[in-house]
């Protein structure tokens, strides 16, 4: 039998995966949602909105589309929400996903684009492992990244984050990063973290590596989602990253032409097709500007 694993809709007929779903605009949505439902059949979908609650009203006929629903409804500014989304899915579970059935959350997040069943990623994932897109050690990163560098109110925090977790959790490191675009946890890191309700000082991208360790679980991760970090180079296509620009559409038809190419994708913040044809329409509107780039790259390099 296959292990059950489930998301909170942001991201199978053997209800491998349950998506979480942060809304932004109910089209491109519904766009992803229906990706989703056609990939993994059978796969619960759970929503979590976390927008403003005036808004809400507008994602009714996106609520009707998904297994379950819950809105996050504390009064925080959308920085808050973007830095300690950590604290949200910890209140999505108190509040909701521990009545729900699952063993494995993913999370797919409103501007992750999916073209293949999530199983092709995450099935074979032991259960003590936690699914964290881009891990890596933090300290050749500390100097440059905008959360860890030093003098600056960012670095403050993460200096009260470190000593936090030695008073209270005596924890001393390793500290990593990760680039919080999806993920995979299991259930019981789920119910660990809630219990802890982990609070500020601290951004999710370094506290979730932290925490899973400090839990005895173990963050990974998964070398077919090869992930870029903003500012380094890239040896081939970039497919996943938390740069602020759209992955190029000429590198997404690349990746689905190529056999072992990567199927998922951030960010893509625009409706991608739904369906074998329209993908295959798709891909053939872009072969001629692809056949271009690459005879130019290979005459140019």
């Amino acid at each position: 039998m296959p292990a059950r694993w489930g998301g909170v809709c942001r991201h199978e007929r053997c209800r491998c995966c349950h998506p979480v779903l942060v809304l932004p605009g109910t089209g491109l949505c519904l766009n992803r949602l229906h990706a989703l439902k056609r990939l993994n059949p059978g796969t619960p979908i759970f929503g979590l909105y976390g927008g403003p609650p005036g808004d809400r009203p507008q994602f009714a006929t996106l609520r009707d589309a998904l297994d379950d629903d819950w809105a996050f409804a504390e009064s925080r500014d959308p920085d808050w929400k973007w830095r300690h989304g950590d604290q949200m899915l910890s209140r999505w579970y108190e509040s909701r996903g521990q009545s729900l059935a699952w063993a494995r959350l993913v999370i797919a997040q409103w501007d992750l684009l999916t073209c293949a069943p999530l199983s092709r990623y995450f099935s074979g994932l032991a259960p003590d492992t936690v699914y964290l897109p881009g891990l890596r050690a933090l300290e050749p990163l500390r100097t440059r990244w905008w959360w860890t560098r030093p003098g600056t109110p960012e670095g403050e925090d993460f200096e009260a984050f470190v000593t936090h977790m030695a008073e209270h959790h005596a924890y001393t490191g390793p500290f990593e990063a990760c680039q919080f675009l999806a993920a995979s946890l299991p259930r019981a890191f789920m119910a660990a973290y809630a219990r802890l309700a982990p609070a500020e000082p601290g951004f999710l991208e370094y506290k979730l590596p932290a925490y899973a360790r400090a839990l005895g679980f173990t963050p990974v991760d998964l070398a077919p989602l090869r992930v870029t970090w903003p500012g380094e180079p890239q040896p081939g296509r970039t497919v996943l990253t938390a740069a602020k620009r759209d992955i190029d559409d000429l590198d997404i038809a690349a990746e689905l032409l190529h056999p072992r190419g990567t199927r998922i994708f951030h960010p893509v913040t625009q409706p991608m097709p739904v369906g074998r044809s329209a993908w295959v329409a798709f891909i053939a509107r872009r072969l001629p500007r692809l056949a271009y780039r690459t005879l130019n790259r290979r005459l140019c390099g």
